[in-house]
């Protein structure tokens, strides 16, 4: 039976970095296109104006 999952909004610091090292990861992971210009600034600025969730699996 698979494990349930919780979805709840971040908290904090901790979780934001937690979502910076994973957004980072994933740029990393496909080469960081050109797509990705600015990318810093808005993984710097979040939460900001943006709106996300962010589930991790274990």
């Amino acid at each position: 039976m698979a494990e349930a999952i919780t979805i709840e909004p971040a908290k904090g610091a901790a979780d934001l970095d937690l979502a910076r090292t994973l957004f980072r990861e994933y740029a990393a992971s496909v080469g960081a296109p050109q797509c990705f210009a600015g990318f810093e600034t808005e993984l710097a600025g979040l939460p900001g104006a943006m709106h996300f969730e962010l589930t991790i699996v274990p």
